[in-house]
């Protein structure tokens, strides 16, 4: 089982049939025409493959220039971001404002990798009623200097400066309305703030769990079986067998002649 103070694997890839190839092909012969203004060094035909890797045949059906425009636009987009801050958009695309169009409304978001982005996104997208009908999420090397820049990808994840980040280009039933868009954009700005804190929280929340296993092993007022039953327990729990979201701490004190919580 993944630890959860990992960035979750990388997506499984697109299974390599012919059609796919074609496919891929299709989009780096299309995105090396596209003029992007943009001082960003790139090897187009790398982007396009890696970013494109993990997508199905079925979601690369369709207009191959506009997915080579989407995702250029997406790396844009990505150039600039906060250390250790989620950036996010919800937006209708225009051609004239952004080299491609779509006749649903587009998600993306830009992040640091860790577990539990995408599921955590989808459940949300789908909580508000606006089901997620395509998934595209490349995870890329990048090296951004102290503001957050984005210098250049890295083909190496070892490469001095690279780190993973998570790029995740959600479509999804179509939203008119700004105030609905910006609805979906704190909500899930919300969630990933959750999923961050989860993750970074992790160790910390394990040693709690074992310090309480290790509290009752060590209690005076030990009873037969059930407490080493129940440390064996708590210690199962904190050995990737459980994931933990979330800890509170109870105090136990006397109210009148009762104890509570």
């Amino acid at each position: 089982m993944m630890r959860r103070d990992e960035a979750e694997p990388p997506p499984m890839k697109a299974k390599q049939t012919a059609a796919h190839r074609r496919q891929i092909e299709a989009i780096c012969a299309m995105g090396a025409k596209l003029e992007r203004a943009s001082d960003l060094a790139l090897d187009r035909r790398a982007f396009f493959s890696d970013y494109f890797a993990t997508t199905d045949e079925e979601t690369l059906a369709g207009d191959p220039r506009a997915r080579a425009a989407a995702a250029l636009d997406h790396l844009e987009w990505a150039r600039s971001r906060k250390p250790a801050t989620p950036k996010i958009r919800v937006f209708n695309p225009d051609r004239d404002r952004d080299g491609w169009t779509s006749m649903q409304t587009i998600v993306q978001t830009v992040n640091d990798d860790m577990p539990f982005l995408v599921d955590s996104s989808t459940m949300l997208l789908n909580a508000l009623g606006r089901g997620v009908r395509v998934t595209i999420h490349p995870i890329l090397n990048v090296i951004r200097n102290s503001r957050g820049k984005l210098l250049a990808l890295a083909d190496d994840p070892g490469a001095s400066g690279a780190r993973a980040e998570s790029l995740i280009h959600f479509e999804i039933r179509r939203v008119f309305e700004p105030a609905e868009m910006q609805r979906i954009e704190t909500a899930l700005r919300a969630v990933l703030a959750d999923v961050r804190a989860a993750v970074e929280d992790w160790h910390g929340m394990v040693e709690h769990l074992q310090a309480a296993a290790e509290e009752l092993r060590a209690s005076r007022k030990r009873a037969s079986g059930l407490v080493e039953e129940s440390c064996q327990f708590l210690e199962w729990l904190a050995d990737d067998h459980f994931t933990l979201l979330g800890y509170r701490e109870y105090a136990l004190g006397r109210g009148g002649r009762r104890r509570a919580l």
